[in-house]
């Protein structure tokens, strides 16, 4: 119990830490148009893969974003497979300015996922994508390609490999440790307890959206308890360009506070944490959801600040909780 406490310490110092005040290197609210000349976009179509810039979410009954601070509605929406020949497409945003050394990347992030719930729809299983180390030319995309250390999250528990972790094109299996919630077989999927603080939204009485609120008849149901959409998410990544084992990157993921996994470039395969911020969003598969106007992602108030060293201990943190959890699960 000794050790427990002083992991969760050492986690919660880590996360407190990371909410202080910097100046940013970045910071982008999406609220104009202008908001297109911070990125590079990298779409497999851009006539159906494509970004929106101020788009104002209220439309879909979508509240503010949580770090909006002032009620304002507008942010990023990115689509992907929206229109033409159902097919798997993805599309990243690159930051047009590079980072390096120590860092830390947060922006609100929302999953609009076309029902019925829990299961979702047609064509429901897309992801959210975000990472570092881009190289403003490689679209990070789950089905085949990708560069830097990434993340991937969908937002109905689709695919059983729900919650992801990315070298390059590398999707990370459960075996390499990198998960917050262990390396059982299920540890990338929503339904493992790990990540059941996600999900439960009550989606048939959601304002404009809901069946109940004169929203489209399959909008109806309860997301699945563990899933990531339907949900304004507070999204962190901590980047140590030296942090992990050997002196190599590594680069924590979590949202909400909750540690969802490390990327550590000393272990199973290195990447690069030097370069771009990558934000995205892909659909894997040819099945095209079947109300696309109901399918996308959300993306408001990015920040990217420098950190002190000593928030290298996130992603120490977050391996010593992974460590601790699949020691007391045995």
């Amino acid at each position: 119990m000794k050790t427990l406490n002083l992991v969760l310490f050492a986690l919660s110092a880590a996360i407190v830490m990371s909410s202080v005040s910097h100046a940013a290197l970045l910071s982008d609210n999406f609220n104009t148009a202008a908001s297109a000349a911070n990125y590079v976009v990298v779409s497999t179509d851009v006539t159906s893969s494509f970004p929106t810039y101020a788009y104002d979410y209220s439309v879909m009954g979508i509240p503010s974003a949580p770090s909006s601070g002032d009620g304002s509605t507008k942010g990023l929406r990115l689509d992907a497979n929206f229109s033409g020949t159902p097919q798997a497409e993805g599309i990243t945003l690159h930051t047009v300015q590079s980072f390096s050394g120590k860092y830390t990347v947060k922006f609100d992030a929302w999953i609009n996922v076309n029902g019925p719930f829990p299961d979702g729809g047609s064509g429901s299983t897309n992801y959210l994508t975000a990472g570092v180390g881009g190289d403003a030319l490689t679209n990070n995309f789950v089905a085949n390609t990708g560069g830097g250390g990434w993340t991937a999250v969908n937002g109905e528990n689709g695919s059983g490999v729900d919650y992801r972790l990315y070298k390059d094109a590398n999707l990370q299996g459960v075996a390499t440790g990198q998960y917050a919630a262990g390396t059982a077989s299920n540890a990338r999927n929503g339904l493992n307890g790990w990540y059941d603080q996600y999900g439960n939204v009550d989606v048939s009485n959601f304002p404009v959206q809901g069946v109940n609120n004169g929203g489209p008849a399959q909008q109806n149901g309860t997301s699945s308890k563990g899933s990531f959409g339907m949900a304004w998410h507070q999204v962190m990544l901590v980047v140590d360009s030296t942090g992990g084992s050997g002196g190599a990157p590594l680069v924590a993921w979590s949202a909400d506070g909750l540690p969802l996994g490390t990327l550590d470039a000393g272990l199973n395969g290195a990447f690069n944490a030097n370069g771009r911020v990558t934000l995205g969003y892909s659909d894997p598969t040819t099945n095209q959801s079947d109300n696309p106007p109901l399918s996308f992602v959300l993306i408001d108030n990015l920040r990217v600040t420098p950190e002190p060293a000593s928030l290298g201990m996130l992603g120490l943190a977050l391996v010593s909780a992974s460590m601790l959890r699949r020691k007391n699960a045995r």
